[in-house]
Parts: structure tokens; C-alpha cells; sequence
């Protein structure tokens, strides 16, 4: 069944970046309110034109450094009415901390917000670059999201979602080295990310060591996110779980409810690449995912 956009929702939060789908939801979307993270990027790819569009419809600019997120989300959504807020998110163009620091933000402000709507549109298939760069960062995508360190002999286990960035994986699990692993592969509607995927995990031969390899529907989070609660549950109270959540941000947006689940104890670790040869100007494709959370009281 194809996603179907909610109306008129309270606010919508999105980003205005150097891809041209990072317009695609505010172009579709009506919605009271509308907010994006503004990336600075002059002069890269589509980023001229999108940032042309935010400043002519008069939306507000949030900080990327999240810097007062939630005193300004807390301002924009007050007042409210009567009715706690409902806030789309688009998280297609937001980097792994940003999801991060804004999930964790909106659930905080359940007072304000009743329903968050979390929305995912693919980009259309660009070939990756097949070398491995080295990684800039690696680490928790916010310091709360750190798992504590527990018994030096506690095992570990490693939740990652596989993107087509080359060798990044195999790097992270050699840093983990997790006692046990599970490894979820993305399965769209364009056909060639799936070989793409593979060339860039070397065919999904992580070595030695306990692990399985999953698809999952990038359509279908909901399950996704059946799949990844049931995996963390099971381990969380015997190894230190981390999640490193390469590929769609789709995986992003679900895995991170992990981490909130259970703060200290899953780590919900970024990895970002040196070379800015990984900027790509990607479209939207003709379709999106999307799941809602509902806060308590609703």
C-alpha cells in the first residue's frame, strides 16, 4: 500500500541541504508551521536553489549544532491549541547526529507534542565510489546516546544497518569486535542498490565470529522495528549492544528509538567519512516510507 502524507500537520521539520530531495517534502507537504535544519553548503550540487526556496517561503532555520532545539521547538509549537502537536520529520537528508538529537528532543516535549510522523523519500541510484576513505569520526552521534562501560569481560553485540559506502562497515566491526551480530541489508524498489550493497560489504563475508545478515524492507519500518526491539531486548541485559546505522536513514530514524529505549545501556554510534568526494547531489525517487510514533496520552 503506498504511504499516504498526513494533512495539514502542526509542523514539519526537514532539511535544507545540497541534495535536490531535500526540497521534496516541503514541496509536497502543507503544513501550518515549517522548520528546517540549514546545512551550509554554497556553491555544492542543489544547495543554492534550496536554500533560495527556504528563505522565499519564510521558514524558520534551525541550528545544526542543535543548538537551543528545544527552546525553539518548544516556542514554535507554543501555542498549540488545545490538542498536543502532530510534527513530521523528514529525516532523508539529516546526518545520523541530527536524527539523534532530534528524536530525543521531540520525545522530551510530550507536553507539546502528541504524534511525530517520521518520513523517508530513497534518492534515485547513483553508482558509489568503490575505494575505501578514511572514516573522520567515530563515536556516539550525541553524548547521551553512549552506552555506560560495564565489566571488561560483559560481551558485546553489534546492531549495524549495510549502506554502499566502501569498506565502512568491515572497518567499525573491527573496532566492535562484537561476540555476536546482525547485520541488516536494505531492500527498495531500485534494483541496483542491493548488488551495490553487497560489492561494497564484500558479499556479506564478515569473517569469523557468530553474526547474521537480514534484509529489510525500507517500505516497511514498522516491521523493522519489530525485528530491531526483539534483537536488543534479548542482549541488552547481558552484552553492550552498539548500533551503527549505515545506509537509508530509514534504519536511522527506527534504531535510534533503541537507544532511547534503553538509555546507557545501547549505543547508538555515528560514522562519518573524511573525503567530502562523498557529497552527492541525489534525486528523489517517486516514492517514501513512513511510520508515526505516538506519545503517551494519545
Amino acid at each position: 500500500m503506498a504511504a499516504v502524507l498526513p494533512t495539514e500537520p502542526d509542523l514539519l521539520i526537514y532539511a535544507v541541504g545540497y541534495e535536490q530531495r531535500s526540497a521534496k517534502m516541503r514541496d509536497e507537504l502543507s503544513a501550518k508551521k515549517n522548520a528546517a535544519f540549514v546545512y551550509r553548503s554554497e556553491g555544492v550540487h542543489s544547495y543554492d536553489g534550496n536554500y533560495r526556496k527556504f528563505t522565499q517561503r519564510g521558514d524558520i532555520g534551525l541550528d545544526t549544532n542543535c543548538i537551543d532545539l528545544e527552546a525553539n521547538l518548544t516556542h514554535i509549537l507554543r501555542p498549540g491549541g488545545a490538542n498536543r502537536a502532530h510534527v513530521v520529520i523528514d529525516v532523508s537528508c539529516l546526518n545520523r547526529s541530527l536524527i539523534a538529537q532530534s528524536f530525543s528532543t521531540l520525545l522530551r516535549l510530550s507536553e507539546l507534542v502528541g504524534r511525530i510522523t517520521v518520513t523517508y523519500t530513497p534518492g534515485k541510484f547513483v553508482p558509489p565510489t568503490l575505494y575505501m576513505m578514511p572514516a573522520q569520526y567515530f563515536g556516539p552521534a550525541i553524548p547521551s546516546m553512549a552506552a555506560n562501560v560495564g565489566e571488561p569481560y560483559r560481551e558485546s553485540c553489534l546492531v549495524m544497518g549495510l549502506g554502499y559506502e566502501y569498506g565502512a562497515a568491515l572497518s567499525a566491526i573491527e573496532v566492535i569486535e562484537p561476540n555476536s551480530a546482525f547485520y541488516f541489508y536494505p531492500v527498495g524498489r531500485a534494483k541496483d542498490y542491493e548488488p551495490a550493497v553487497r560489492k561494497a560489504n564484500f558479499n556479506f563475508d564478515f569473517g569469523v565470529g557468530k553474526y547474521q545478515v537480514l534484509p529489510y524492507n525500507i517500505e516497511d519500518p514498522v516491521s523493522l522495528h519489530g525485528v530491531l526491539r526483539d534483537i536488543v531486548d534479548a542482549f541488552v541485559d547481558k552484552a553492550t549492544v552498539s548500533i551503527v546505522p549505515f545506509g537509508p536513514k530509514i534504519f536511522s530514524s527506527v534504531a535510534v528509538l533503541m537507544a532511547i529505549r534503553h538509555p546507557r545501556k545501547v549505543s547508538f554510534l555515528r560514522y562519518s567519512l573524511a573525503s567530502a568526494e562523498v557529497a552527492r547531489d541525489t534525486e528523489a525517487d517517486d516514492y517514501m516510507s513512513l511510520y508515526d510514533i505516538l506519545l503517551a496520552g494519545e
